[in-house]
């Protein structure tokens, strides 16, 4: 997890480089090194000038969330309801596939 300082440096690293792509390259490497909360998620996805970029990061960030829970504070980020259903879907997706393997283990414990 990136501390406050850490964080704030890399969000003026993301917001500094020219290229979408290139910011968009460098949250992934970030979010995949490092786990980080909605709200940090949020900011970073605030950098993209396009709905598809932030969508792509958001949908990439999910598994390393620190609040999962709170995931749903990201559909308000979005301008089109197609991007909060497909980020629904996938969130959606990932919750029960997460409680299916925790209803497994769960059995073979017991």
């Amino acid at each position: 997890m990136l501390n406050p300082e850490e964080f704030s440096a890399l969000l003026l690293t993301i917001e500094n480089t020219s290229l979408e792509k290139n910011r968009l390259d460098l949250a992934h490497l970030t979010t995949n090194q490092n786990c980080l909360t909605t709200s940090q998620i949020i900011s970073i996805m605030n950098t993209f000038s396009f709905e598809a970029s932030k969508l792509e990061f958001a949908k990439n960030a999910y598994d390393n969330c620190l609040d999962q829970n709170n995931y749903f504070m990201l559909m308000n980020h979005f301008s089109f309801s197609s991007s909060v259903t497909d980020l629904t879907n996938l969130y959606s997706n990932k919750v029960n596939f997460y409680n299916t393997i925790e209803i497994r283990i769960n059995n073979l414990i017991e």
